[in-house]
């Protein structure tokens, strides 16, 4: 039951690592001016397809350290359940969070942006089963042996 307790800590800290990391390098990348749509807190499409891919691949890297710690299929399905959950509140808080904002200033900085972007209803909603899916991905990725339904 501790193992079990642990992998998903640990495992929902790794998906929060990657996401955050892997999005820094994605601002670093894109930038302010493609990260948005002209002077508008409005992500843009180039940054919304970076979220989602990173929302799958970090789920995947979740699962699959789940898997490694858990070594339980049931813990996987768990841990999956708990990554939607905590997605879709994060979703819809963020959802009733977003109103209109005064126009982006030009020295933005990524800490400000994540905290006043806008993002679209189907990112919102979406990058919820994309991490959940990729949870599932992950977690079925390693072939154990010791691993079975009834651990």
């Amino acid at each position: 039951m501790i193992r079990a307790i642990l992998s998903i800590i640990v495992s929902y800290i790794v998906l929060a690592v990657v996401t955050a990391l892997s999005l820094t390098v994605a601002w670093i990348v894109i930038g302010e001016d493609g990260a948005f749509v002209d002077d508008t807190w409005l992500i843009s499409p180039k940054w919304s397809a970076a979220m989602l891919g990173v929302g799958l691949v970090a789920g995947v890297v979740g699962g699959f350290v789940c898997h490694l710690i858990a070594r339980s299929k049931k813990v996987i399905i768990v841990f999956a359940v708990f990554v939607l959950v905590l997605a879709a509140l994060g979703s819809f808080y963020n959802h009733s969070m977003q109103h209109e904002k005064p126009t982006r200033p030009d020295d933005l900085k990524m800490f400000e942006a994540t905290n006043s972007a806008k993002q679209p209803p189907l990112v919102l909603y979406l990058n919820p089963l994309l991490n959940t899916i990729g949870v599932i991905i992950g977690g079925g990725l390693r072939s154990d042996k010791r691993a079975t339904p009834t651990q």
